[in-house]
């Protein structure tokens, strides 16, 4: 069977020491692709960057819908800042604020 990680944060700090012993597990587990998901400006940023440096590591940006009063969506420099050259080969994600959270 293979297995889509459909949303993580790899871009958590708590992964910094050790991001390829996780990779390396969650092919062990299985899971061949993984959406790592960014929630803010920053962290879109971030995981672009990682989905740029791994081959099967796909990237979804946008806004949590906990800070989306701080804006109205993630800003459109963000969205072109991230389709470069090397992202364009492979699926970008573009969230959207979905109100789950009261």
């Amino acid at each position: 069977m293979k297995l889509f990680d459909s949303h993580c944060h790899l871009d958590d700090r708590s992964y910094q020491k050790d991001f390829a012993s996780v990779l390396d597990r969650t092919r062990t587990a299985g899971v061949e692709k993984i959406m790592v998901v960014g929630t803010t400006d920053k962290s879109s940023h971030e995981v672009v960057s990682i989905a740029e440096a791994h081959e099967n590591l796909y990237a979804s940006i946008g806004i949590h819908e906990l800070d989306a009063h701080l804006r109205r969506g993630i800003r459109p420099v963000v969205v072109q800042e991230s389709l470069s050259p090397a992202i364009e080969q492979k699926p970008l994600l573009l969230g959207g604020v979905f109100p789950y959270h009261s």
